[in-house]
């Protein structure tokens, strides 16, 4: 009998599709991995970004929910997700709200991997730029792990949820008259200060990810079969 092709273990893998396929060995297809790099990698940029708003918009405090203290004169969602504190909520737990600690989200999956692998983890396990920086190395090793479906969607949650704190709008630049390379939809799109242009999904785009130098040879293989087009 012909082997069966193992599917992602992500949930959402293909969305209304059927999942995309892993190569042996692997629990994540190559679409997730590449985006448990990306977004592993940007959250240094994350805590950047949200330390630049933790004062409520207007300069009015944020009142304290369900409490009768004073108004925090800063926005306790975004230091919810800068400081120590939840990873994700239990699923049977009502009373755990709020986002994601960055740090202590990253922490607990270095944990995992020095665990499984006998290993020393970072000099801070407060740092993100430490934490992100060791942890990046061991992504195909961990895509390998029975755990790598909850790895990706967990850290892909801190990206999302910073994104839905702080929006990134207005730092969005879309890559206007370049189609994509494999959907070939005009829907590529970049992020302020991030590496990756993406085919944007919620624009009807397939989610190819392309990095800047990637990007650049690309346009300019376009700009040699057709001397008009977009730079």
């Amino acid at each position: 009998m012909p082997e069966t092709t193992r599917l992602c273990a992500v949930e959402d893998c293909g969305g209304e599709h059927e999942a995309r396929g892993v190569e042996p060995g692997l629990e994540l297809c190559g679409w997730h991995l590449d985006r448990l790099r990306r977004d592993l990698e940007v959250t240094p940029l994350l805590v950047r970004w949200l330390s630049l708003h933790t004062i409520p918009s207007g300069g009015g405090a944020e009142p304290v929910s369900g409490s009768r203290e004073p108004a925090a004169p800063v926005r306790l969602d975004v230091l919810s997700m800068l400081l120590p504190g939840a990873v994700h909520p239990p699923p049977d737990d009502e009373d755990q709200v709020g986002p994601p600690s960055i740090p202590s989200t990253l922490a607990a999956w270095v944990w995992q991997v020095c665990e499984e692998r006998g290993l020393a983890g970072p000099e801070r396990w407060d740092d993100v730029p430490q934490l992100t920086g060791w942890l990046l190395p061991h992504l195909e090793w961990c895509a390998a792990r029975p755990w790598a479906d909850q790895l990706c969607t967990e850290i892909a949650a801190l990206r999302r949820c910073t994104h839905a704190l702080v929006p990134w709008k207005v730092h969005r630049t879309e890559k206007i008259g370049v189609p994509c390379p494999t959907c070939d939809l005009q829907a590529l799109a970049q992020i302020a200060g991030e590496e990756y242009i993406e085919c944007d999904e919620r624009v009807g785009g397939c989610g190819r990810l392309m990095r800047a130098e990637e990007y650049s040879a690309y346009v300019a293989a376009l700009a040699r079969a057709t001397p008009e087009s977009a730079a």
